[in-house]
Parts: structure tokens; C-alpha cells; sequence
């Protein structure tokens, strides 16, 4: 699955950012500025609030061997249709949570502190495991 913008409050910013040649791009799923190379990469587990990027908007493949990657600006207050970890829980909403890697959320059941995106609402059945959240 991806990450969805599903409701816009503000305006979208675009932007190309360096990545590495080689660097394997999916589009719709979370991206990061690595902190040790200053370049764009896939967002995982280790994503803090200060070095999420925002969201890639289209495919790279290794062979591309293209230098940038145009990564969507985190939106505050938009909500984004993301999958989890764990089945969905309306118990959860509020909680502050981590990623699990750049396409999927760590929903715990307890609020992170180091968490990057807050539920809103749960998406369908529980064993569905997608949810609204937002940018913290």
C-alpha cells in the first residue's frame, strides 16, 4: 500500500531533493533527509519529526541512476490514508506513533514520544489495518 493524501488543507509544495544514485524510490510512501548525508532516502523506523521530508511522489528504480527525487512537503493538518502494523483501533485515535519502514505506520496501542504522525481515525474493518493520521 501507499501513503494518501486524502484531505488537503493547504497548499502542496513540490520540491526536487539529492538523493544517492541507486537509491530505490516508491512512490507514495514517506521520505527522509538522512541526517549523515543530507540526502533524501526512504523513511523507516529511525524517521524523527526533524527529519521527515514529506512524501515521494513518483517511482525510481536503481537503474534510473537519476540524482534527485521530487518529494511532497509534510502537510500540517491534512490527513493521510496509511496502512499499520497492527489491526486498526478507534482506541488508538490520538496516539502518537512511529513508522515502520516508509509505507506503513507502528500503531503500538500506546503513544509514542518520539512519534511523527498522530492518529485521527480508523479506515474500515480492523483487520483492514489502515488509518487517518496526521503530521505531527
Amino acid at each position: 500500500m501507499s501513503i494518501i493524501l486524502e484531505v488537503l488543507t493547504g497548499q502542496r509544495f513540490v520540491a526536487p531533493k539529492d538523493k544517492a544514485t541507486g537509491t530505490v524510490i516508491t512512490q507514495n510512501t514517506f521520505a527522509e533527509v538522512d541526517p549523515a548525508t543530507g540526502l533524501v532516502v526512504p523513511a523507516d523506523a529511525s524517521t524523527t519529526v526533524a527529519t521527515l521530508a514529506g512524501r515521494f511522489i513518483n517511482d525510481i528504480s536503481a537503474a534510473d541512476a537519476l540524482l534527485v527525487a521530487d518529494v511532497e512537503a509534510p502537510i500540517k493538518n491534512a490527513l493521510y490514508l496509511v496502512d499499520t502494523t497492527n489491526n486498526s483501533d478507534t482506541a488508538h485515535d490520538g496516539q502518537l506513533m512511529v513508522l515502520t519502514d516508509a509505507s506503513e505506520v507502528n500503531n503500538t496501542g500506546t503513544t509514542a514520544g518520539a512519534g511523527i504522525v498522530k492518529q485521527e481515525a480508523v479506515f474500515g474493518q480492523p483487520a483492514d489495518k489502515k488509518i487517518y493520521v496526521s503530521i505531527v
